[in-house]
């Protein structure tokens, strides 16, 4: 007996439940009378795999092979040895606590701290939109074009947002930031007011727009970007130190679907952006009314780091106190010391430079003594000075290098060592000059600004510092996964362009494929009341083309009162009009011609001469009876056609009852006429694409008017249409197109944008002969040719047209043109509308920096330092090493094992079931059709399933639930849905288990 092997399926996660008891079993497996294990503990199947298989049959497949697996064995004979190595590793010896003693125990604490830079702010965009506020919002369907009105209000802060919808000239929107100056402005003012935001590309509809068209961010007097706050972003400041700092990042880009050859793939267009500083306490920098230097060096940050304010040049110009005014230079510091007291002969630094006070001078007629410096770079002297105290700072350069030395105050002292200054010192000094480059090494695509304002209005000049704002002038096209930082040295922060949303399962593949068949229609006819008029002939066999549109829902399409999952469409349809006859109009010639709305490249000779026609005429002869037998008399209209020529038949009728034709061809007219009737006696007409609603009964009326498909996306949620328009015309000089076939999508949530992806069916390029297709799916109208359909937006932009889209193009909803062939076609239509993910955090988000601190040692029930923390206890054990210690006498021992037998589990790579592969888990491609096989997955996913429903005529069905049962040789596994394929492989599991335990 055998207990099952939990270790060996332990990586089959979902099966593990049903593995997890141990079963007793001997003797061989059968399921249904079809072995699965032999007597040899031999598997005598194989799992087979459906290529189509979604991940849940995957499961359901390997618990099958976990337990097939598990049941597997043989039995061999068991011996038992002592190995002397692992004896003497085994054996050891046992100390007792009384035989050994503790002493001077103590305890060391390491305390660690560690500082995070953390928090992300998410947000996603609409395929071919603007990221814009209302994004953020929550309405991103208002990001679909640029503000073109002149209006400058805020209607979303005014509880107005529908107002922010509509972007036609003159309206009121929220799309976009107002370029204004105010400091009081409620979010604050855009950094680009007065530059414009800058685009390197036009998005353009049939390029990289998907249908929209953006050729800037800017219009008139607003910014089309979104800014970013601490409220988003916790990293950056909010109301921080004396000023009130506040940080924010403003952000521009395109998100769309990019065409170009070298591309084809989501993107970020024109993604760019700023960073802005502004405070809520404006820094004053000049006495007011003035432009005396008060050279304050107040304090703040900038990306990540400090700066001292050294000196300022202010803008000409007024302002008033609740505007700005752009211009003017900063002298920063981004090193410093605090106020250091030197003695004589001390040192203090910053950065490279070392400022060393030598002396202090005589006191002055104010009782004031200078304090005489070394200054020295890198270790090299290279100034010597003295600086009165409260004077302006000296500077020193050193190759562009520059040192602000600043001296508080001086104590000459009765003695030499009481001498000292107050000093502080600025160093890495920088120049922020408003409009140019903020540096032209390390960030030279970014240009900083300056804002300034005034207090007091009365004077107008400016001499406070509202903000810094440092925007990109050189924007990117991001690509999913690539970054775009704040700034390139030194990158503080990022937008990161994550990816679509929408996941595999949230689409229904929409597969048209066309094929040459047969089919029945029932003739309404226009004929008289006779036995054999047309009103009497009902059924009409030709051959057709038809086209066939699936869904994976089981209720997508309703239409004339059907609802299906299928809709099939006769592209070559005809019908059979019969008028009554007298006995003096004996028809006997056939005449073939272009029917009324050919196209007018549609040369019917050329035609017949690379597709010759047979055209059968049956009916009664002249005299007849209409109950006795008919005849029947053909002609073949090939290289010798002429247009409508006239010929004569071998036999004459007194009526016709059917017409036939060796192949479907569209746009003719086959007429039997004779004798003096002017009338044809029988007609058999060229229809337009008609919609085979009921296969064995299909209407055909006289109009070629199609019905809409109504597509239900989501099982009862919002719809859409499927419309086959009948327009043939030409496409190019030898092709015409029979009608055009669009996809209507739902609609964006929010707006009543239907866009639609379409295809023209044009006539095949190689002659059609003996059955083959007469018309291409794959070739979209508008005189675009090739594999390629046509998408329609009906964006808010206006004068938008079809565009021309290849295989992988993604719609703005989030469709996808996921294959597209001469005979067939597959769009994958999104269930929901898809969005692009976009990510806005610090540049190095798993930047942690960590500090240790040791305590100790501490004694048992010893106090520590550390507030509330003493150490009860200190807990140890003694072992001994094998290297301790030797055993003699090992040689001396013997093994007896405990049982005779023992089952070992058989090798799965030996199956040597006859024509099958070694694995015992297959895909139905690999699989021997004829062994024995467990299949798992209905028809729908598994080729070999779906030949044995076809023999066994099993119908798989949501309402027919899991299905494990025996067919000949074979295992059917399966269900309709995936869970109901799971519970089938878990009866069959079960039923394994109780047939292994008896």
């Amino acid at each position: 007996m055998k207990s099952i092997n939990v270790k060996r399926i332990a990586a089959v996660v979902a099966g593990a439940a049903l593995l997890g008891a141990g079963l007793a079993f001997a003797g061989p497996i059968t399921f249904q009378s079809i072995p699965i294990i032999n007597n040899s503990g031999q598997p005598q199947v194989q799992v087979v795999l459906g290529s189509g298989a979604k991940p849940s049959d995957g499961i359901a497949a390997a618990n099958i092979a976990a337990a097939i697996a598990n049941l597997a064995y043989a039995s061999v004979p068991v011996t038992a040895s002592v190995n002397m190595t692992q004896a003497k590793a085994v054996l050891h010896p046992v100390v007792t606590s009384s035989n050994y003693v503790l002493s001077n125990q103590q305890v060391f604490l390491n305390e660690s701290s560690s500082a995070y830079v953390s928090g992300t702010y998410t947000f996603q965009a609409l395929i071919g939109s603007v990221i814009n506020r209302a994004i953020r919002l929550g309405v991103p369907q208002y990001s679909k074009s640029l503000q073109s009105g002149a209006s400058t209000h805020r209607p979303i802060r005014l509880g107005v947002p529908q107002y922010s919808k509509s972007l036609q000239s003159g309206a009121s929107t929220q799309y976009a930031y107002p370029e204004t100056t105010s400091t009081d402005t409620s979010p604050a003012a855009s950094p680009y007011t007065g530059v414009g935001v800058p685009t390197s590309v036009a998005v353009t509809p049939a390029n990289n727009g998907g249908g929209v068209s953006f050729t800037s961010f800017t219009a008139n007097s607003e910014d089309n970007i979104l800014r970013v706050s601490n409220s988003q972003l916790p990293a950056l400041l909010s109301n921080y130190g004396t000023y009130g700092e506040n940080e924010y990042l403003w952000l521009t880009g395109f998100p769309v679907f990019n065409q170009e050859s070298n591309v084809s793939a989501f993107q970020l267009l024109d993604a760019g952006g700023a960073y802005q500083v502004s405070f809520t306490k404006p820094i004053p920098i000049h006495v007011s009314g003035t432009t005396t230097n008060t050279i304050n060096t107040a304090a703040f940050q900038l990306l990540g780091q400090n700066w001292t304010i050294i000196n300022a040049t202010m803008p000409t110009g007024t302002v008033s106190s609740t505007a700005t005014l752009t211009g003017g230079k900063l002298e920063v510091a981004s090193s410093l010391t605090n106020k250091t007291t030197l003695y004589v002969g001390q040192n203090v630094s910053s950065g490279p430079f070392t400022v060393r006070l030598m002396d202090l001078g005589q006191p002055n007629g104010n009782a004031v003594s200078a304090a005489a410096f070394n200054i020295y770079y890198n270790g090299a002297l290279t100034n010597v000075t003295s600086i009165y105290p409260n004077s302006t700072p000296q500077i020193f350069n050193v190759s562009g290098h520059k040192l602000y030395v600043s001296v508080s105050s001086t104590f000459a002292g009765l003695y030499a060592y009481e001498k000292y200054a107050k000093v502080k010192l600025y160093s890495n000094v920088f120049n922020f000059t408003s409009g140019q480059k903020f540096n032209k090494t390390l960030s030279p695509g970014w240009t900083v600004d300056l804002l300034w304002t005034n207090a007091s209005s009365s004077s107008g000049l400016p001499n406070e510092l509202q903000g810094i704002e440092i925007y990109n002038t050189s924007p990117v096209a991001l690509s999913q996964g690539q970054s775009f930082s704040f700034l390139t040295n030194p990158a503080v922060y990022k937008i990161t362009f994550v990816g679509p949303t929408l996941s595999s399962g949230n689409y229904d593949p929409i597969s048209v494929t066309s094929s040459y068949n047969t089919e029945t229609y029932q003739n309404l006819g226009t004929g008289g009341s006779s036995a054999v008029d047309g009103e009497q002939i009902k059924n009409l066999t030709e051959p057709s083309q038809v086209m066939t549109v699936s869904s994976s829902i089981s209720n997508a399409f309703s239409y004339l009162g059907n609802v299906n999952n299928t809709a099939t469409y006769v592209l070559t349809p005809y019908e059979l009009n019969v008028q009554a006859n007298s006995p003096s109009n004996t028809p006997s010639e056939i005449t073939l011609s272009a029917a009324s709305g050919a196209p007018g490249n549609f040369n019917l000779s050329k035609f017949l001469t690379q597709n010759p026609l047979t055209v059968t005429v049956k009916g009664y002869t002249y005299g007849t009876a209409p109950s006795s037998s008919q005849t029947s008399t053909s002609y073949t209209f090939g290289s010798t056609y002429t247009a409508n020529t006239t010929v004569s038949l071998s036999d004459a009728f007194y009526n016709v009852t059917s017409i036939k034709l060796t192949e479907a061809i569209p746009f003719i007219n086959v007429q039997v006429t004779g004798g003096t009737n002017a009338t044809p006696i029988a007609e058999l007409e060229s229809l337009g694409p008609g919609l085979l609603y009921t296969r064995a009964s299909h209407t055909m009326g006289l109009s070629t008017a199609l019905p809409d498909v109504l597509y239900n996306q989501q099982n009862g949620l919002p719809t859409s249409d499927f419309v086959f328009t009948s327009n043939a015309a030409p496409v190019g000089t030898t092709q015409f197109s029979l009608g055009t076939y669009s996809l209507s999508e739902v609609a964006v949530s929010g707006t009543s944008v239907n866009d639609s992806l379409g295809f023209a069916i044009v006539n095949s390029t190689s002659a059609p002969n003996g059955g083959s297709a007469l018309f291409d799916l794959n070739y979209s109208s508008s005189g675009f040719s090739g594999n390629n359909m046509t998408y329609t937006p009906t964006t808010l932009n206006s004068g938008n047209s079809a565009i021309k889209v290849g295989t992988g193009f993604m719609t703005e909803r989030g469709s996808k043109v996921a294959s597209i062939g001469a005979r067939s076609l597959t769009v994958d239509m999104a269930k929901g509308y898809d969005t692009l993910e976009f990510a806005v955090g610090p540049y190095n988000v798993t930047a942690v920096s960590k500090h240790f601190k040791t305590f100790g040692p501490y004694g048992i029930g010893q106090a520590t330092n550390i507030p509330n923390v003493s150490i009860a206890n200190v807990t140890a054990k003694i072992s001994v090493s094998n290297a301790a210690y030797s055993i003699s006498g090992i040689s001396n021992l013997t093994a007896i094992p405990s049982v005779s037998t023992a089952e070992q589990e058989v090798s799965l790579q030996n199956i040597t079931h006859p024509g099958t592969s070694t694995a015992l888990v297959v895909l139905d491609s690999q699989a021997n059709p004829s062994s024995s096989l467990i299949l798992v997955g209905s028809g729908y996913v598994n080729t070999l399933s779906a030949s044995l429903q076809k023999s066994y005529n099993i119908s798989i069905t949501p309402q027919a639930g899991p299905i494990a049962q025996a067919y000949g040789n074979k295992i059917l596994v399966a269900g309709y849905y995936a869970n109901q394929t799971t519970a089938a492989a878990n009866t069959f599991i079960q039923d394994l288990y109780a047939k292994a335990s008896s």
